[in-house]
């Protein structure tokens, strides 16, 4: 994940690629993936607003396909990308989303 090493173009380039794989080959889980990546590239990079946008994609996508994961993380860099935009109520919904979420999700596998 070149975004951790500061290399912004090539994480970019690298998500960008494996997004149009991903749907080349019709995989949403994949493309959820990809579409994360981009969001999270964009935010470090201070584009909330993209980041937003491709977030929502990769939240619709991961839902549509029954990807829990990729709901947590798309709902995660929602919140994160509004939080930055000082939208403090939409950032506290997204987190509340996930955050029930992952309630459910831990309930399901822990219950007897």
């Amino acid at each position: 994940m070149n975004y951790l090493t500061s290399d912004y173009p090539q994480c970019l380039e690298n998500y960008t690629q494996g997004l149009a794989a991903a749907r080349s080959v019709k995989e949403p889980i994949e493309e959820a993936e990809a579409l994360n990546g981009l969001a999270s590239c964009n935010r470090t990079q201070g584009q909330y607003q993209k980041a937003i946008g491709i977030a929502q994609q990769a939240l619709d996508v991961a839902t549509a396909s029954g990807d829990l994961r990729g709901q947590a993380q798309a709902l995660q860099g929602l919140g994160w990308a509004n939080f930055n935009l000082d939208k403090a109520d939409e950032a506290l919904g997204f987190y509340n989303r996930r955050c029930l979420w992952r309630s459910k999700r831990l309930t399901s596998i822990y219950r007897p």
